[in-house]
Formats: structure tokens, sequence, C-alpha cells
């Protein structure tokens, strides 16, 4: 990322306690020297949260840095807020709700990581089965391998030791290995 942490600091406020971002009061320095802009800008948006809700639950922010506009994951930003640098990988929520950014929920990981933790849709066989004939096959994917688990008589069966499996395999990034936080 080619923005200044240090930008930042002058754009946003962070509340660990409920992990939203909001924007601050931008110097006119923000605005290519347009004090109209910037007082239409600070008027609207300055002590509001930052950012919109998008149909993944992932908070978007809009940050304009020197004429041009940067679309940037609210998680992003407070990891480089927080830790002085922008993360080396993606952000990862370890509660699975894209839409919590609290400090305490946030982790670097890389892109097979985060893929590790995904929900299944809903509607389909349990996450891992597939139908083969009259019984059930448990695959696990980890660092772009299949690894086949077994054939097994019902569903349940394939799914538990597909979930064995894929915790032995994916460790602290494995879906069963979530920690929740309320």
């Amino acid at each position: 990322m080619n923005i200044p942490v240090c930008f930042l600091y002058e754009c946003f406020s962070f509340d660990s306690k409920v992990g939203v971002l909001t924007w601050k009061r931008r110097p006119e320095s923000h605005f290519q020297g347009s004090e109209v802009t910037m007082k239409r800008w600070n008027g609207k948006n300055a002590d509001k949260a930052a950012g919109t809700s998008r149909k993944d639950g992932r908070v978007a922010v809009c940050l304009n840095y020197y004429g041009r506009t940067h679309m940037i994951y609210a998680s992003r930003i407070i990891f480089a807020m927080i830790n002085g640098k922008w993360p080396d990988g993606l952000v990862d929520h370890l509660d699975g709700n894209p839409g919590n950014n609290k400090l305490e929920n946030l982790r670097v990981c890389n892109k097979s990581q985060n893929s590790q933790n995904r929900l299944a849709p809903l509607g389909k066989l349990l996450p891992g089965v597939k139908k083969d004939g009259n019984r059930f096959s448990a695959k696990v994917k980890s660092n772009g391998v299949f690894y086949h688990v077994g054939m097994f008589r019902t569903e349940q069966e394939a799914h538990a030791a597909y979930v064995e499996k894929r915790d032995l395999l994916h460790g602290e990034f494995s879906i069963g290995n979530r920690n929740c936080i309320t």
C-alpha cells in the first residue's frame, strides 16, 4: 500500500472496544488546498463511522490520498494503525464475522489460511462431504492439495472424519479452532 500509515492517523480514530473507525476532522492539506472542499467534507463526515458495510459483511472505506481514491477494508486500516505498518498478507477475522473489527478478532494470514475457515453454503451437504452413489466421501483441501479421507456410510460419519483431518491440517486457521469473541 502506498499510503503512509502516518496519513491514516490524520484521518481516523479507532475505538478498540467496539472495533469502529471514525473519521477525524481532516486538514486542508488533504484536499489539495481547497478550503471549501475541506469544510464540506468535514461537515458531512467528521466524527462519523468510516466506511460502508458490503454484502459480505466487510466494511469498506474510500480514502482519497493526493487526488486518488483508494477502497481499503477497515480491518486493514485498523491493523496498520495499531502496528505502524500495513499487513504483509490478508487480515482474517477469527470469529468469521468480517464486520467484527475489534483488535483481538484480527490476525494476518495468507490466502490459503484465510480460505480455511470459510463457512459452507447453506442447503448443501455438510462441509467436506460429497455424495458418491449410496456412500459419502470426505475430502480436505490444504495448500492447494486435496486429501481423500475416506468413504463412509453416512453423511455425519464422513463429516466427522473431515473435521478431524481439517483440524489437523489447518491448525489454528481451521474453522473448528475459532476463538469466538462475544
